[in-house]
């Protein structure tokens, strides 16, 4: 079964012999795409013309508890905010965030309902007889078993670094978004 989960040459991904490195950019994206979807808030709240400050935000939580109605009340004060503001660039620039977050949104459900997986690689000698055998126990974080089919992803999963890769990819899309936002008029 795990001969899928390899690379041609028949070995593992990447893995990080200490688990904390992997529980560091576990954490470290999560608390990124949790900034991002804030901005994002904050982005539906000055779409439709209220104050995008920390008093609006748990109303707009309330009322857009998941990550798809929130998207969509995004969708709704960007769509009447543009009626208002035309702007094909800006709208364009709009589309293409939203477009990024929904497929990001994956990559962040891949890391926040994963679990930290351990897997060995060994080479046996292909001589008979005695011999010892080395083995290091390398750390990736990967959805559990009962998950693979519905993430889309391998149970080997990534290590520290391959998780922030990800995790860059949720700043940067903040970073746009922030400057999105501020590129609104008045």
């Amino acid at each position: 079964m795990a001969e899928q989960f390899t690379a041609s040459d028949g070995t593992l991904p990447p893995g990080d012999d200490d688990p904390h490195l992997v529980y560091i950019a576990v954490g470290k994206s999560i608390h990124r795409w949790e900034q991002m979807e804030e901005t994002l808030a904050r982005l539906a709240l000055k779409l439709s013309g209220q104050s995008d400050g920390i008093e609006n935000l748990p109303g707009f939580g309330k009322a857009n508890g998941t990550f798809v109605r929130r998207i969509s009340a995004l969708g709704q004060a960007a769509q009447s905010y543009f009626a208002k503001h035309p702007d094909q660039a800006l709208e364009g620039e709009f589309g293409a965030i939203v477009t990024e977050v929904n497929s990001l949104s994956i990559e962040r459900h891949r890391i926040a309902h994963g679990h930290i997986t351990m897997w060995g690689e060994l080479k046996l000698p292909e001589e008979k007889g005695e011999f010892s055998v080395d083995v290091t126990m390398l750390y990736r974080w990967a959805p559990p078993w009962y998950g693979i089919e519905k993430l889309r992803t391998s149970p080997v999963g990534l290590n520290g670094a391959g998780i922030e890769q990800v995790s860059q990819k949720f700043e940067d899309l903040n970073n746009r978004a922030l400057v999105f936002s501020e590129s609104l008029a008045g």
